[in-house]
């Protein structure tokens, strides 16, 4: 999720530079809005975001723009799939990790 655009981005670089080009990242709302259930996947869009920051200031004196497109969450099986798949992790671990939350604590988030 982020090691794959840095690497292109990264390789296309000069081309970027002699057209003045654009790079698009497409992001998510997850980007700058962390929710519960889903911490690697919103490290990922925010670690995404920074780089896109950090590019757009870097490219400015060769005329390259770098923009984001922060899509929001869609209801979608995968989506909706996260807190299932979070709450399915945090039921399957070991009742020493689960003591100090609780229960109760799991299904609310």
């Amino acid at each position: 999720l982020f090691y794959a655009p840095v690497a292109l981005i990264y390789d296309l670089l000069p081309a970027l530079k002699a057209a003045k080009g654009r790079v698009v990242n497409v992001t998510s709302v997850d980007g700058f809005l962390a929710l519960p259930t889903n911490a690697a996947y919103v490290a990922a869009k925010h670690a995404l975001e920074g780089y896109s920051d950090s590019l757009r200031c870097e490219m400015m004196p060769w005329g390259v723009k770098v923009v984001c497109i922060q899509p929001a969450t869609m209801r979608t099986p995968l989506a909706m799939s996260f807190a299932d798949g979070w709450l399915k992790g945090y039921k399957e671990a070991e009742p020493a990790r689960k003591e100090q939350y609780g229960d109760e604590w799991a299904e609310k988030v």
